[in-house]
């Protein structure tokens, strides 16, 4: 099933925008580095970088929103998850059997409060005060 996400008015997402910019960025760090220790612009770090590429940018949205490559992350790490444990369910191992469903959605990253930013923030300072007030009027302390 292809998931189908916001498309913003113009141009790319905030979030493949950064997943360019990464690979952009690593690819620079390693030049500048194989330039300044090593007096050449193709040294062993540009060398080593590009052994093991392709980099795997995995950038995070301010509200939790990220790339097509983590989404597909997760989903192989749920598949490869609920084959271990049916597995296991099978030889009498484990008491149930897993759902694919209920283990992307756990595996799946959800975003914090404390992630997002100052208004998550104050949101969760409201949220703290209004728990020790309702403790406090109910436990009549």
């Amino acid at each position: 099933m292809e998931r189908k996400e916001h498309q913003p008015v113009r141009g790319v997402r905030a979030v493949k925008r950064r997943e360019l910019a990464i690979v952009k960025e690593y690819e620079k760090a390693a030049k500048d580095n194989d330039q300044k220790y090593f007096n050449t612009e193709n040294g062993p770090i540009t060398q080593r970088l590009s052994q093991i590429s392709p980099i795997f940018p995995s950038p995070f949205g301010r509200f939790g929103k990220t790339g097509d490559k983590v989404h597909a992350l997760v989903a192989v790490m749920a598949k490869a998850r609920v084959s271990k444990q049916n597995i296991a369910w099978g030889r009498g191992e484990d008491t149930e059997k897993l759902d694919l469903s209920i283990e992307t959605a756990y595996i799946r990253p959800r975003p914090r409060m404390s992630q997002v930013g100052n208004g998550g923030l104050s949101a969760a300072d409201r949220r703290q005060e209004w728990s020790r007030t309702l403790c406090r009027t109910l436990c009549g302390g």
